[in-house]
Formats: C-alpha cells, structure tokens, sequence
C-alpha cells in the first residue's frame, strides 16, 4: 500500500510579484548591457539597440523598498528581520566574490583591469 502524502499547505507567495522582480532584474541587465557596457568596454561592439535610459537600478530598488515594508510588518522586529536578512544573503554574496574574483583573474582578458588582491 502506497505511503499518503501529507496535504501541500498553500503559500502566500504570489506569482504576480516574482514575475515583476524578474522584469526589475531585467531591466537591470538590459541597461547594463545598452549603456554602461559600451561604454566601458567597448572592445565588446555595440548592443544591438542603443539606449540611454539608466532606469533598472531604480525600478529594482522601489519594488525592493516595497517588500522590505511588508516582511518588516509582518515579521515585527525590524532587528530580528535584519539578521535574517544578514544570515541568508551575506555567505552566498562571499561565495559570488570569491568566485568571480577568481574567475577573472584566471580567465580575465588581458585588455581589461583584473583585480588585485586588495580588491578581494
């Protein structure tokens, strides 16, 4: 006789707001790669469509600041969702560094600035 799975509790996660965090990430990279990326590496060519607007990063940080104010509501404690905050994002933010540090020191083009060990 098969085991019975225990009944899936629904979630209050909603869809709507991850496909607009994911449009704000886009935004991001689309500006990045239109407008400071030429700019800064130019050996790379021209994007395929030029444009001026630096508008992601402020998209990403309104719908940021907006949830930042609900989860410090709903959890009370704006310390106690400080450090959780700190726990969940600080290790995988150094690994990214020590990662991509490492990345490009070893695999960097010689065209550009690579890090020095004082930038680690």
């Amino acid at each position: 006789m098969p085991t019975p799975h225990p009944p899936r509790v629904p979630s209050a996660r909603r869809l709507s707001w991850d496909v607009v965090r994911v449009l704000a990430v886009l935004a991001v990279i689309f500006t990045h790669t239109t407008y400071m990326g030429p700019y800064l590496h130019p050996e790379l060519g021209t994007p395929l469509t030029p444009h001026p607007f630096q508008v992601g990063a402020s998209i990403l940080l309104v719908i940021s600041a907006y949830f930042v104010c609900v989860t410090v509501r709903k959890d009370g404690s704006t310390l106690r969702w400080l450090w959780r905050r700190y726990a969940r994002v600080v290790p995988p933010y150094l690994a990214a560094v020590v990662i991509t540090y490492t990345a490009l020191v070893l695999f960097g083009p010689s065209k550009w600035t690579l890090p020095t060990p004082h930038d680690l």
